[in-house]
């Protein structure tokens, strides 16, 4: 199995992060955490990254809310600079597993869907 190194400095980097902020912004433009976000996102970044370094980054509290179509369901949204995170994981991770996945496997790639998979067959 093959090693990689210093994945956590290239998560931390503000460059990764600044990336995983547009990420996570996009689509959620006319919210108000994404907007509160970026109106200090450099001091964002950098607190993120102090954070991360000395190993006190703590996940907030996730919001819960019901939706009501197609189905009832409960949502649980991670607040945006959680997001950023998750983003900014992805961007580093998603490189190094994805060529070790089958080609069937189409839940996590966006680009692809149902119609897809039918192809496949």
């Amino acid at each position: 199995m093959k090693r990689h190194k210093q994945l956590w400095e290239i998560v931390a980097s503000p460059e990764n992060l600044l990336e995983a902020a547009q990420d996570a912004l996009r689509g959620k433009r006319g919210k108000r955490a994404g907007a509160a976000f970026f109106q200090i996102w450099e001091k964002e970044v950098v607190r993120l990254v102090r954070e991360m370094e000395e190993g006190s980054y703590r996940p907030g509290e996730y919001h819960y809310f019901t939706i009501h179509e197609p189905k009832v369901r409960v949502v649980a949204a991670a607040p945006f600079r959680d997001r950023v995170m998750h983003h900014a994981l992805v961007r580093v991770l998603e490189p190094l597993f994805e060529p070790r996945f089958i080609e069937d496997i189409y839940a996590m790639w966006m680009i692809f869907c149902s119609t897809a998979r039918i192809g496949r067959r």
